[in-house]
Formats: C-alpha cells, structure tokens, sequence
C-alpha cells in the first residue's frame, strides 16, 4: 500500500507525502514494531528508485500519553544541577513521578552531573524501573551530532547491561536547546536502530500529540525495534 501511494505522488509530482500510524497502533491493528519496520524499509525501497519529484515523506504519530509509563526504563532531559522543575520533559516526568526522585538527586548527586553527564533515579509513582536523566548542551548541532549519537548508544547499553527489556525516549534537545527536528529524530533512529544488545527489546519514540514541530519532521515516530 505505501508503496503504491509513493509511485501516485510521484506520477502526479507531489514533492512530499505523509503518513499517519496512530490508527493503526492505537487500535491494536498490527503490532507497533511491525508497522514501523514495513514503512521505513518501504521508504528505503523506493527511495532506491531515485524519484524525481517525491523527495519527503513524513511519518506522523502520536502514542497515547499512557504508553511513556510502559517500560523498563524512561530517559528525561535536564540540566547540570538536576533540578527536575525545570524543562517541559522534566516537569511533566516530575510531575509523574513526584518528589522522591528529585530528592534521589540532591542525595546521590550533590554537586548535579556533568555535561553529556548521566544521573539514574528510581521511577517514584511511574510504573517504570528507573529514569535515566541527562544533561546536553546547547550548540550548533554539527559540533554535537556525533555525542548526541553516542549518549543515547550509552543510555541503550546502560539498559542491556543492567537487564531491562524497554526504554523510551523523548525527541531529546528539539525544546529548549534547539537542536534541529529532523536530525534529532534521524539520529535517534540510526542509533537504534544500529544497537544490538542482549536483553534491550523494545525502543519507543515518543511524540506528543501537541508537538507539531517534531510530528512534522521526516523521521517523527512512534518506533519499537526488536533486536
């Protein structure tokens, strides 16, 4: 179907196209992982027939609130001295979570983390194992791609080596810090999907419904991986 959809927009010299899997995930249809692995290899596919006119294709999803408290492990985006009341990531995991997990930081990081620095804390009243808390830093993204990619293959080996089976992300470093959208969403995916690990099954994108900016990207998803 995808496929056939592709050949339509380029007969008809469309330069872009967009597709929705928030029906088929939130009905339970097919399998998430599913769902993603079929569009993005069909992407592949015909990008492979060099198109002439249909250079975009953007996914758009949107998971139900619920799904981020479904896993072993959540990552949140802070700041250096760790205090969780800051950011929009943070404020709404510390709202969840509640304040036993910003009282894990003052207790066993008295002097905050580090830049590119990781802080790991319990889940408090979210029902997931634990959350990994990061600092990234604010700058032009050509300097930074290359840590960005090695942070979140960090935060993916930290969870297979500690045994959990799932972790979700956020669209880290798209708010406050600025990074561009669509080479966050691209490297978020090119290093999950590069990750083999033991006990690491399940990595999910998260997008907010209300996040237009990152539901518009070209790699914006909602991804499980099963390696």
């Amino acid at each position: 179907m995808a496929m056939s959809c592709f050949e339509k927009a380029e007969e008809d010299r469309h330069t872009s196209i967009a597709f929705t899997t928030e029906n088929m995930v939130i009905l339970q249809f097919y399998p998430p992982d599913m769902v993603a692995r079929v569009l993005f290899e069909t992407i592949i596919k015909f990008a492979e027939t060099n198109p002439v006119y249909l250079q975009k294709v953007v996914l758009v999803a949107s998971p139900p609130a619920k799904a981020l408290f479904k896993v072993d492990v959540i990552v949140n985006s802070t700041g250096n001295r760790l205090n969780l009341s800051e950011g929009p990531i943070s404020k709404i995991i510390l709202e969840a979570a509640g304040s036993s997990i910003q009282e894990e930081c003052k207790n066993n990081y008295p002097n905050g983390i580090e830049s590119w620095g990781v802080a790991v804390t319990s889940g408090g009243n979210i029902t997931c194992k634990q959350i990994y808390h990061i600092c990234l830093v604010r700058s032009e993204w050509s300097s930074v791609k290359q840590k960005y990619k090695d942070i979140i293959n960090y935060l993916l080996e930290t969870a297979d080596s500690t045994g959990h089976t799932s972790i979700a992300f956020p669209v880290l470093g798209t708010g406050l810090i600025q990074y561009p959208n669509d080479q966050v969403a691209k490297s978020l995916f090119e290093t999950a999907m590069a990750f083999q690990g033991n006990h690491l099954k399940t990595i999910l994108f998260v997008v907010h419904p209300k996040d237009f900016a990152n539901r518009k990207v070209n790699c914006s998803m909602y991804a499980v991986t099963d390696n």
